[in-house]
């Protein structure tokens, strides 16, 4: 006999202006438009103790916004993918966490005119 575990299917979330999340709620992810960051925070803390899986997509401006809450969730659970992106009207102001960390450690890149 065999028994099939059944797990829950992964959550996705986004959070960022209405413009945005009304693309990916024709994608069917749960939408938080324009959110309160208290109502971040709220829903940060509510994925931490489930340990269950979700799929995290949050605009730039909100996640600087909820910098501790969203280390708290990326430390303490390991089901859970957080992806930045772009206010949907600025695209060229986007600088994830990963890319302000390079710059910390490397500084700043202006491509050479002869490589660029």
């Amino acid at each position: 006999m065999t028994t099939t575990l059944r797990t829950k299917p992964t959550r996705m979330l986004a959070l960022g202006g209405s413009g945005l999340t009304d693309g990916f709620r024709l994608l069917g992810f749960e939408v938080f438009a324009d959110p309160a960051i208290k109502e971040v925070e709220q829903l940060v803390e509510s994925l931490l103790p489930d340990q269950e899986r979700a799929w995290l997509v949050i605009e730039s401006g909100i996640a600087e916004a909820c910098a501790e809450p969203l280390r708290r969730l990326r430390e303490e659970t390991s089901g859970i993918v957080i992806s930045e992106v772009p206010p949907l009207n600025a695209p060229e102001e986007f600088h994830s966490q990963v890319e302000r960390q390079v710059t910390s450690l490397l500084g700043q890149f202006t491509p050479d005119a002869d490589h660029g």
